[in-house]
């Protein structure tokens, strides 16, 4: 019974979505299934009319008007599938474009936690693959079309079969029951097939990744033979044609048997209708036309039951191979929730959160409206770790920015200084501690309104397959002006000019082949311009230059030093080239705050942390 709720679920998921995508399309497959049940009903009740008519004197006229009505009404009808399915043919491309771009709605919207889980972004290749190969949604369409009109054809011929013989009715019906339970049997072999998928599926994304990613091409000609990925996704492919033919011979016996049963159950009804036509042995004699209604309503009930089992054996596979979607856009859009942290050496705080940040958390209250200006942010008592770690990245995390203040954060491989830059931007939930804007905590605050008042531009940043302007300006009716005066300023002009098609020349080669591959350092200018363009009122440089020479790179944070003259600058470098031009220095080690102060004051301490690090690279990097 669960798994019966659990189906319905998600095929009234699937139908709410096609919904969305096209109200026409649901529309027609309703007609669909009425015009077909009313097509069965003309053709059962009118023969029988006509033939008792000519029994008892039905006048010629009579008959011509009753039977063109007949003739008229399955021209028309007959061909109400065939136009329906062709609509729906059709209808198939603008829909899945409509599944995709709902599938994109979804990974926007969720909290960013789950894209850099693995067992989460597993889930969402999973849905990408039977939506894009499997095609549920259009299969759900398909079988519905068959359900519905099968459906309804049952439900009234099983009203005019009740009328006749209960218990020719219940030998069908014990026939048709043994057909079902093979169509059972049919679909759970198709269901440990779609499960099967899922693995194969997994293993071919992961060789088509290690093939084909443009920055695995040098490793993989080096070092692999030429067979080396061929053989291993031959192998995949013939462990899933191997599960495959598995399910078609089940599918195929299961048919099979059916065929066989329905082709009893017809001979049954001529059988027994015949006798009842022709004496009363078997019960009150009938007319000739009743006989025609009988067993066509009959034959009808059988051969319908079986399109009836065989459709929600379609559908079922189409809702199994949907489960991946289903999942996936059902998971919750928050997914870290408070913690009370216990034990140990790390302190329990903000056991006790405020019934605001409570409802806010829980996304059941209306968002606060942003303050006009950021005059501090601050972290306080801030506990983090990573959904799939057992290890806090931040513990105590305590500090404060002013409004103004060029910040750099420094430290050791894997200090926290990322992950600091990921809490402000509200990527991430802290587990226990707060984030203030202006004294107010963040989670108060609508997200896509606060990250409106951040620029960011992290190491792993990216650029997309557009021009150069959309690139800079993340819109398309861009201020040319604007971009034009933020690739002078992270020094592109020339560069850019040079260019084919200028700030319209489209970067990489997937959307045009006149398509521009910049060098690294000209992609991180570009991802910088961006991050100048959007005018935030805070700026973050999370390692965006290491591509660049440290000539480059201190060029770079020099101009930003100017360029951000009036607004909050954090800096993140493993370089130590802006902590030259910053208000203060944010020191972390395992994640916690080791020292805050000026360049001046930490290099007054030779034993610290900061003092190694920067004279360490001194004698590496000539600083002024």
């Amino acid at each position: 019974m669960k798994e019966l709720k659990h189906y319905i679920l998600v095929y009234f998921f699937l139908l709410k979505l096609t919904w969305r995508a096209s109200k026409r399309l649901v529309l027609v497959l309703l007609g669909t299934g009425l015009s077909q049940v009313f097509r069965l009903l003309i053709n059962v009740l009118i023969p029988k009319l006509l033939i008792d008519g000519l029994a008892a004197g039905l006048g010629f006229k009579d008959f011509i008007l009753w039977g063109a009505f007949l003739l008229f009404s399955n021209v028309v009808l007959a061909r109400v599938p065939a136009f329906a399915l062709a609509y729906v043919q059709s209808s198939f491309t603008e829909v899945s474009d409509h599944f995709s771009y709902f599938m994109a709605e979804q990974v926007m919207a969720i909290d960013f936690a789950y894209m850099e889980d693995k067992k989460y972004i597993g889930l969402k290749e999973q849905a990408d693959f039977m939506l894009t190969f499997m095609r549920p949604h259009i299969n759900m369409l398909k079988a519905s079309i068959d359900f519905m009109k099968a459906a309804g054809i049952v439900v009234s011929v099983l009203a005019i079969a009740l009328s006749f013989s209960l218990p020719l009715l219940l030998i069908l019906v014990l026939l048709l029951v043994i057909q079902i339970w093979q169509g059972k049997k049919s679909v759970q072999a198709v269901q440990s097939y779609v499960q099967a998928l899922k693995s194969f599926n997994a293993k071919i994304i992961a060789l088509v990744r290690f093939a084909f990613h443009p920055e695995k091409q040098m490793d993989g000609r080096i070092f692999c033979r030429k067979s080396f990925f061929a053989d291993r996704y031959y192998d995949v492919t013939v462990e899933t044609l191997a599960a495959k033919k598995a399910v078609d011979h089940r599918r195929g016996l299961s048919l099979s048997i059916i065929a066989a049963l329905n082709i009893l159950g017809q001979a049954l009804c001529y059988a027994y209708t015949g006798i009842r036509t022709v004496s009363d042995l078997l019960g009150p004699q009938i007319t000739l036309g009743s006989f025609a209604m009988y067993v066509s309503a009959l034959t009808q009930f059988n051969a319908n039951f079986v399109e009836l089992s065989l459709s929600l054996m379609s559908l079922s596979h189409a809702v199994t191979t949907a489960e991946p979607i289903y999942e996936f856009m059902h998971l919750p859009l928050r997914r870290e929730k408070l913690e009370e942290l216990t034990g140990g050496s790390i302190e329990a705080v903000n056991r006790k959160e405020d019934s605001v940040s409570r409802r806010s958390m829980q996304g059941q209250m209306e968002f606060l409206e942003l303050p006009e200006q950021i005059e501090e942010l601050s972290f306080e008592h801030v506990y983090f770790k990573y959904p799939t770690s057992q290890d806090y990245v931040l513990k105590d995390f305590s500090v404060s920015f002013k409004r103004g203040q060029k910040i750099s954060i420094v430290g050791l491989n894997g200090a926290g200084k990322t992950t600091v830059v990921k809490l402000l931007m509200k990527l991430y939930t802290p587990l226990a501690g707060k984030i203030k804007l202006n004294g107010i905590d963040i989670r108060n605050f609508d997200t896509t309104e606060y990250q409106a008042k951040m620029s960011v531009i992290f190491q792993d940043y990216k650029l997309f397959n557009l021009s150069v302007a959309e690139n800079i300006a993340c819109v398309k009716n861009y201020d040319a002006k604007r971009v034009s005066a933020e690739l002078a300023e992270v020094g592109l002009t020339e560069a850019v000019a040079k260019l084919k098609y200028g700030v319209d020349s489209v970067l990489g080669k997937d959307f045009s082949e006149d398509g521009v591959q910049l060098s690294g350092g000209e992609r991180q200018k570009i991802a910088i311009a961006r991050a100048l363009y959007k005018n935030a009122e805070v700026v973050i440089l999370d390692e965006p230059t290491s591509a660049l020479d440290p000539k480059s790179e201190a060029e770079i944070y020099e101009n930003f030093h100017q360029l951000t003259k009036n607004k909050t600058a954090i800096f993140i470098s493993h370089r130590l080239s802006s902590s030259l031009f910053c208000d203060k220095i944010l020191l972390l080690r395992d994640g916690r705050v080791e020292d805050f102060d000026t360049h001046e004051k930490l290099m007054e301490k030779k034993d610290s942390l900061y003092y190694k690090m920067f004279t360490t690279q001194q004698e590496n990097y000539l600083y002024d």
